[in-house]
């Protein structure tokens, strides 16, 4: 299947155009899903050098407990929950680490109030801080390309967004060929003291590839930005790495909404035609196969789950282009004549007992 890999891959260089907005503004936004009265109210995030305290309160009645859904995961792990008494959970993070946070109250009836975190926050306290390196360098935030995550994995990109009022650089350049230069409008990048690839760079965003032979951990490597055009010379931040890290592009260009996709159409001549999501047409003896694009996917099994089913991958693996995954999915036709125009789905790669989540996504038939 990788001779099918060049089809579209554009589709996920305009996801790497990612909104740098949505990371870089510490703002707190309050969403409350469900509409019965939910007492749920956050009461602050309490920032240092190694994590962020999330504080709340409630004045729901009948509440079975809490769980956070963070950038590393969901806190407590599995099913579990934090007693309904608690009020507070620190995150542990390296220093200039931030995301997206989601407080979920379950309660008794098995409803649930949630409030989610937008932007940059909770976020801990720069590596730049004297009172966390005594570095006089400005900070960042390394997080996933795809999906925003904090997470990361070797051979995937990862954007870095500067602390608020830091630049980079003065002017935006991107890679014109292969292999990826590891010099770019004044900007380098190093993952402990190893050189990344650079696929764009702007005053306020670096998309950079990890390079595949970096470690697994899971452990926390540094990163080191040096600039000839920045507001500072030198940027430090963290990256979380982990053995794989998967992560879907999306047409939003931030991890959510309907993913940068396409339908393969095999006819029973072996006639390839690709047709763009929302356009899904076939004929009775074709196959017709959903085609992903992804990264952080470091193994060669993976599966689908969509609309109550579970359809195993054809093929997963790297694309043509550099820390770009492919992931191919085939449907029969009744399961296609059960979709509906628009489905969620989340991705599943490793095998039982080493497998990682990819981000909720949506898919357009």
């Amino acid at each position: 299947m990788k001779s099918l890999t060049k089809f579209c891959v554009s589709v996920v260089l305009a996801a790497l155009v990612v909104a740098a907005v949505a990371v870089s503004l510490a703002v707190v936004t309050e969403r409350t899903v469900n509409a019965q009265a939910c007492g749920l109210r956050v009461t602050g995030a309490i920032a240092n050098c190694q994590g962020a305290s999330v504080l709340w309160s409630s004045s729901t009645p009948n509440v079975r407990g809490y769980y956070l859904e963070t950038y590393f995961g969901r806190w407590p792990a599995g099913q579990a929950l934090f007693p309904a008494s608690q009020r507070a959970f620190v995150i542990p993070s390296g220093c200039s680490s931030g995301g997206a946070v989601r407080l979920v109250e379950v309660l008794n009836s098995g409803q649930t109030c949630t409030l989610d975190w937008t932007g940059n926050l909770p976020h801990a306290r720069s590596c730049s801080d004297s009172a966390c390196s005594g570095s006089l360098a400005s900070g960042a935030t390394t997080v996933h390309a795809a999906n925003f995550r904090m997470g990361l994995a070797p051979n995937a990109i990862a954007s870095a967004f500067p602390d608020p009022g830091a630049t980079f650089t003065d002017q935006s350049a991107q890679a014109t060929g292969f292999p990826l230069p590891t010099v770019l409008a004044g900007v380098t990048i190093t993952m402990n003291g190893q050189p990344c690839e650079l696929l764009s760079v702007s005053p306020g965003q670096i998309n950079f590839h990890i390079p595949a032979d970096a470690d697994p951990g899971p452990t926390d490597l540094p990163l080191q930005i040096l600039t000839t055009r920045g507001s500072a010379p030198q940027f430090t931040s963290r990256a979380q790495m982990n053995p794989s890290a998967p992560g879907i592009f999306t047409l939003a260009s931030n991890g959510t909404g309907p993913a940068a996709s396409n339908w393969l159409i095999v006819k029973p001549n072996g006639l390839q035609i690709w047709q763009a999501p929302g356009s899904l047409s076939f004929n009775a003896a074709d196959r017709v196969y959903l085609v992903l694009y992804g990264t952080g996917i470091n193994e060669t099994a993976s599966s689908l789950a969509i609309n109550g089913l579970t359809v195993t991958a054809f093929y997963t693996g790297p694309s043509w282009m550099v820390g770009v995954n492919q992931l191919v999915y085939p449907f029969t036709q009744a399961q296609l004549a059960a979709l509906p125009s628009l489905s969620g789905a989340v991705v599943t790669v490793g095998i039982p007992g080493r497998s990682w989540l990819s981000q909720g996504f949506d898919v357009r038939k």
